[in-house]
Order: structure tokens, then C-alpha cells, then sequence
């Protein structure tokens, strides 16, 4: 019989930032514990995140997050900034022993203790939670995504260094010119090759009249 993974509640401004989120939700099974917000936090966190960003409902279908339950505040955590008293309510109603925030110090110490809780920045809950292993599988599931969403490169003949001082950044565009291009490169060899000195200058030149 192993531990149940302790849970782990996520403010709004750790899930308002996708790169974070994914590191604990993601990492957090191998390292032993498991993410949960609520909807308040979800709510909160949309409000203000970039247009394009991945959003926290995406990331919890995704990596199977846990939406915790929406606490009662009953007039409790007095000290606590008002603006996150849901927060810590629905924290511990979510079960969570520790809330992981930007904002460590909006949760005053007797709310916490009164509900066994800890506030953690999330750099030092990571450091200090998450494992190397586990990291390692974020990085590469990072990498993985980001491999597959880019776009397809085009396949082209490389150029040599000499080609590219030799020749003309004008390319042609009509079978006809592209004829008459080869022709004129089969009977006469570039300037730069007759006479290498030249090829800085005259790329210069054709540089100054194409820009």
C-alpha cells in the first residue's frame, strides 16, 4: 500500500502562466503530488492571461488536473487579504496542504495555520519538490511540442560561400530567362572567379543597386 500523493492548490497567478502550470501539473505525479485549482482560481486566472496562451481548462484536460470545490469562507481569515480569501477556502476544501502563489505574503500566517496549510513561492516548491527525473520528462515534452508545431522547412540546394558573392540576388522568374540564365552561366564564368579581388566590390555594387 503506497501514500495517497499530497495535493497541491494553484493560485490564479500560477495559472495564468502556462510554462509554470504544466511544470506542476505535469511533474507533479512522478515527484508525488497532484495539482488542483478551483473555479474561482480558474476564472481569476483567464482574466489575465495572453490572448493566445494555452488556458487552464485546456491544461487540465490535458494532464488531468483536479477542479477542486468552491470552500466557504463564513466570515473566516480575518488576516488574509480579502481579495484572496476564496482562494484559501477553496484550498482547503480542495484538501490541499499546500497553495502555491506569487503572493505569499496576501495569506496571513494564522489562516494558514488554522487550516494547516502552507503558502510556497512556486520557484522554491519546485526546487525543492520536484524531482530531476521529472523535469526531464517536462523538458521533453516540451520539446516535443514545440518540434511538432513547427512549420515545414522548404528542401533547397545549399549554396557554396562563392556562389553567393558571385552571382545576383535577383532571381529569375520565367522559363525563358532561366534558359537564358544557364546558357550565360555555361559560357562565361562569373567576374569574382576571373578576378577574386573584385567579388567583394561587386557584390557591394549589386547590393547598393537591389537595396
Amino acid at each position: 500500500m503506497t501514500d495517497s500523493p499530497i495535493r497541491v492548490f494553484l493560485d490564479a497567478n500560477i495559472l495564468a502562466k502556462p510554462v509554470t502550470r504544466t511544470l506542476l501539473m505535469a511533474g507533479g505525479p512522478p515527484s508525488g503530488f497532484l495539482t488542483v485549482w478551483s473555479r474561482t482560481a480558474e476564472h481569476e486566472a483567464l482574466r489575465h492571461m495572453r490572448p493566445r496562451a494555452v488556458s487552464p481548462t485546456v491544461g487540465r484536460r490535458r494532464f488531468g488536473g483536479l477542479l477542486g470545490p468552491t470552500g466557504d469562507v463564513g466570515g473566516r481569515f480575518e488576516g488574509t487579504s480579502e481579495a484572496d480569501r476564496q482562494i484559501l477556502a477553496d484550498a482547503e476544501a480542495a484538501g490541499a496542504a499546500f497553495l502555491v502563489t506569487e503572493d505569499v505574503d496576501d495569506f496571513a500566517e494564522s489562516d494558514l495555520v488554522s487550516v494547516g496549510m502552507s503558502a510556497v513561492n512556486p520557484d522554491l516548491f519546485l526546487a525543492s519538490r520536484v524531482t530531476r527525473a521529472a523535469y526531464a520528462m517536462v523538458i521533453d515534452l516540451f520539446v516535443a511540442r514545440q518540434v511538432a508545431h513547427r512549420p515545414p522547412r522548404h528542401s533547397s540546394m545549399p549554396r557554396s560561400p562563392d556562389s553567393t558573392l558571385c552571382c545576383s540576388p535577383r532571381t529569375p522568374t520565367s522559363s525563358t530567362s532561366l534558359r537564358s540564365s544557364a546558357r550565360t552561366r555555361r559560357r562565361r564564368p562569373c567576374s569574382a572567379a576571373r578576378d577574386p579581388s573584385t567579388a567583394t566590390r561587386t557584390w557591394s555594387r549589386r547590393l547598393r543597386r537591389t537595396g
